[in-house]
């Protein structure tokens, strides 16, 4: 499915833009970037729901995202994190885990290729301690 969110303006041309210009379109483009991301981590909630990165040879979500998306072992882990604690989750038995309630119920901790839990436990913000 291709997409017309193509930039409207090519980096040589940002030079001719007044600050209000480049301040909205920064915004804009955030905006835009975390809809994405929104998008992106509700289909791999879905796969990883399906058992699909199962029967594709991966071990778990992190080692997916980092072999699909040729990111960093820290990234990758970072990413499945956040995916596994904003989705609800399906674990074994069909039982449905809500997101943020991983560490309450026992769901299996898959470790993948960092080490890092495929079902994270909440844990505080380490500035704001919630």
């Amino acid at each position: 499915m291709a997409s017309d969110n193509r930039p409207e303006t090519t980096r040589a041309e940002w030079w001719r833009a007044d600050t209000a210009t480049l301040h909205a379109r920064k915004q804009e483009l955030e905006v835009l970037k975390r809809r994405l991301d929104a998008e992106q981590n509700a289909i791999l909630a879905e796969i990883n729901n399906r058992g699909v990165r199962g029967c594709s040879g991966h071990s778990t979500l992190a080692a997916m995202v980092f072999e699909d998306f040729l990111v960093t072992d820290k990234e990758a882990g970072a990413r499945a994190d956040r995916v596994l604690a904003l989705h609800p989750n399906v674990v074994v038995g069909g039982e449905v885990v809500p997101p943020l309630d991983r560490g309450r119920r026992g769901g299996g901790h898959d470790r993948g290729r960092s080490g890092r839990r495929d079902h994270p436990h909440p844990r505080p913000h380490p500035v704001h301690g919630s």
